[in-house]
């Protein structure tokens, strides 16, 4: 079917907006932290008002303090002698306790809800990461860990304890200014005589301050990469005597990180200092007030001594409102990166999948370009038979790894089509081919875990006689044995306890395990010893019973026996038949020939030949 054919169209793409519930915000980060709270937001509120009624409930002590200095001082007031003040103490030791407990519930609450909201991103992204093509993650190990740890973090740092402090920030010096403008609004001005210029002290360290977090994020975004590429090729560095050098990299990454930090204090130092002190000294215009006031009796000494113990601590909470809104700037920015990660096209997704009819795969006229405008496939058409095994083969960068790329979906193809069975794997249910594909990489990936852990992840409800079974099949049932724990040994990080060889092995047993129709090997066999390489070929004669079977192969005395061989070369296929006939009319598959009998007769003490050179 041609594929300019309206009719044959690929399925549109998965949706692109982040806001499912369509909540209309202008933001599509808060579009996405609004539809993460709405199943919490009972619990969200619940937990902002425990914590206003703790920090009202701090004014308790305060009051109870002025009432017996009333009671004390004021002659009036106190005519009763000391009446009232043991009531007056039970009430602050009450209002001490429920402040307590209204603080300790709220936080309870408010980390529930937190860690709720944090696990419902973190599932949505990486449901989302798993419906995206495996290609376009290429490279985004920091950005991904970044998004997913750190930014998902900080909301959950956000609603269990900026959120808090904002409310109480704000609601404690609103209820006490409050209270003192109603005690003697006079002194209540002078409380607040220094506000304004915290305020704009303020204003100064906020200009700009969200295009610094931006810069800050992407500073430690590329200094996480750095540094991982470095720890992941930290053996290979040694060998080399390259370590220093390439720790220069991360040392440049790192001082650029520290430099924008230094460059970030040095520019809010003085308004930070100017804003610190605005808030914390409020007695110095509050103590002068008050004197003079007092002297001219039109304020009590009780009063006095309320306005110099609240006054002077009126503002300071203040702080906690200017540090939630840093972190709520900042809690902007992590949600432009979250809501942009959600943004990106999954695979397509068609309206009405189509259900293959068997197991045989076709490339019709199957091509890839980058976006660049390089070519890695052009019009590659072949089969690859139903029950039978199909090895591809060809010079480095031919095409072999993007075919079977494109046949898995981590591309899709820029031209012609692939069909399972007849139905165009871009209508497929992506379940329903995820589940007839089983891959065997060149470098597995090995899960922290034990053994059988790592083998029964092709099939979670296996039981221990399957998991060992696929084993025996894999040739790894004698070395896991032989091991300490046996299946229940740990792998350690990506497999680091193993050797190349058991890790594809293991690889191999877990395809086992999944009995998918389809098998892709790309060169399952790079890792394996002689001894065990006979073995290894052996199971995969048993596993292609009933199966396709695409083979990649750079050692070409490994598929000799396939049922059939393709060449690519250049993107494009060369040719196909079997091993003999290849030799006649492949000059490509000749000359790999050629090279790889020149490398086996390759000595220390030189070579037997000159070695022949392939070019793709």
């Amino acid at each position: 079917m041609d594929m300019a054919d309206p009719a044959s169209k690929p399925p549109r793409s998965a949706p692109r907006s982040p806001d499912p519930h369509g909540s209309g915000c202008g933001s599509p980060g808060l579009a996405v932290l609004l539809d993460a709270l709405r199943p919490v937001r009972r619990q969200i509120i619940l937990s902002a008002a425990l914590a206003l009624t703790g920090t009202l409930l701090e004014l308790v002590p305060y009051l109870v303090i002025w009432r017996i200095a009333v009671i004390l001082i004021d002659p009036i007031a106190g005519s009763g002698g000391h009446a009232g003040i043991p009531e007056l103490a039970l009430a602050g030791l009450a209002g001490t306790l429920l402040r307590f407990a209204a603080q300790a519930g709220g936080g309870i609450i408010g980390h529930a809800a937190a860690f709720r909201v944090e696990r419902t991103l973190r599932q949505r992204l990486l449901d989302h990461i798993g419906r995206m093509p495996l290609a376009r993650l290429d490279g985004q190990g920091g950005a991904l860990k970044k998004t997913l740890i750190d930014d998902v973090g900080r909301i959950n740092g956000v609603l269990a304890h900026t959120l808090p402090d904002l409310v109480s920030g704000l609601g404690l010096p609103l209820v006490a200014g409050c209270l003192l403008v109603w005690v003697d609004w006079r002194m209540a001005l002078a409380s607040l005589a220094l506000l304004p210029l915290a305020v704009a002290a303020q204003a100064r360290m906020a200009a700009g301050s969200s295009a610094l977090f931006t810069r800050w994020s992407g500073t430690e975004a590329a200094a996480n990469e750095r540094l991982l590429a470095y720890v992941q090729g930290i053996a290979t560095l040694k060998a080399f005597n390259r370590q220093a050098r390439s720790l220069e990299g991360v040392r440049r990454t790192v001082h650029d990180l520290r430099d924008l930090a230094v460059s970030i204090t040095r520019r809010s130092r003085y308004p930070y200092a100017l804003f610190g002190l605005a808030l914390s000294f409020n007695l110095a215009t509050i103590l002068p007030a008050g004197l003079l006031l007092h002297a001219g009796g039109s304020l009590t000494l009780a009063d006095l001594m309320l306005f110099l113990a609240l006054g002077g601590v009126l503002t300071l909470p203040l702080t906690r409102v200017v540090l939630a809104a840093n972190g709520l700037r900042q809690l902007a920015a992590c949600l432009d990166r979250i809501a942009a990660l959600l943004a990106e096209p999954g695979l397509p997704v068609a309206d009405t999948p189509e259900r293959p009819d068997g197991n045989t795969v076709r490339f019709e006229s199957a091509g890839f370009t980058h976006a660049d405008g390089t070519v890695a496939l052009a019009g590659a058409s072949l089969t690859l038979a139903e029950v039978r095994i199909t090895a591809l083969v060809g010079p480095s960068g031919a095409g072999k790894t993007t075919l079977a790329r494109l046949l898995g979906r981590a591309l899709d193809c820029t031209e012609g089509r692939i069909t399972i069975g007849g139905a165009d794997i871009r209508r497929m249910d992506p379940a329903d081919l995820a589940g007839r594909l089983s891959t065997v990489f060149q470098d597995p990936v090995l899960f922290h875990g034990s053994l059988a852990d790592n083998i029964r992840l092709a099939r979670p409800g296996a039981t221990d006689a399957e998991v060992t079974a696929a084993a025996k099949a894999a040739g790894a049932d004698g070395f896991i044995r032989a091991l300490p724990q046996g299946y229940h040994t740990p792998v350690g990080d990506r497999g680091a306890r193993l050797s190349g060889g058991e890790r594809q092995r293991i690889a191999i047993a877990r395809a086992i395990l999944k009995d998918a129709p389809i098998l892709i090997l790309d060169e399952a066999t790079a890792h394996a010893d002689p001894q065990t390489e006979h073995e290894v070929q052996r199971a995969l004669a048993r596993l292609a019973r009933g199966r396709t079977v695409l083979v990649i192969a750079h050692r070409l005395a490994t598929i000799e026996r396939a049922d059939r061989i393709v060449v690519l070369c250049g993107g494009r296929v060369e040719a196909s038949g079997s091993h003999a006939t290849l030799l006649r009319v492949s000059p490509t598959y000749a000359a790999l020939r050629r090279a790889q009998d020149d490398a086996a007769r390759w000595s220390l003490r030189g070579n037997a030949a000159a070695p022949t050179e392939v070019r793709p």
